[in-house]
């Protein structure tokens, strides 16, 4: 399984990338998917947050937001059935880069795709949906009949936040 990781230099102005090959894939337990993927999304590595977290490794996994279909699925899987189109975050922990062709990752990492939503445009569009979501639902408490100003609403980042206000 071969995989694109950003490997860390000394230097700061040197960036190396690299395919690297791994062996297997993980086991699937009892609450994993295994995913083929068909898009996945390349953002910034933020190795501030990972030399917080203590995560820091010589070489790191490329790509977290990712779409795929479902090929199988563990014994306590509730979520998805095998060919389920799928989307979602893989989580800062997992040793595999969304650029592989096949991912093992808990279901809770996922979500159903929505049918007219292509590949790219669902992992292009996934840690912004989040984003806006975990905003609106869960920090400000928004309610039906309530109202919301959403600062910059017509930049690209804050566009998911206005179709979901």
């Amino acid at each position: 399984m071969k995989g694109l990781y950003w490997q860390q230099t000394s230097s700061a102005e040197e960036t190396n990338f690299v395919f690297l090959e791994k062996d297997n894939l993980p086991v699937l337990k009892d609450n994993h998917v295994k995913v083929q993927i068909k898009a996945c999304a390349l953002s910034r590595i933020d190795t501030k947050l990972l030399s917080e977290f203590k995560m820091e490794k010589e070489f790191l996994p490329v790509g977290r937001e990712i779409a795929g279909v479902v090929l199988e699925i563990g014994q306590k899987v509730s979520s998805f059935q095998v060919h389920d189109e799928v989307v979602g975050i893989l989580p800062l922990d997992l040793e595999e880069s969304g650029l592989c062709e096949v991912l093992v990752v808990h279901e809770h990492y996922l979500v159903h795709k929505l049918e007219k939503v292509s590949w790219l445009e669902a992992a292009g569009t996934i840690r912004d949906g989040v984003r806006a979501y975990t905003a609106l639902h869960y920090l400000s408490c928004v309610s039906p009949e309530k109202t919301v100003l959403i600062l910059d609403g017509a930049s690209v980042g804050n566009r998911n936040t206005v179709l979901m206000a």
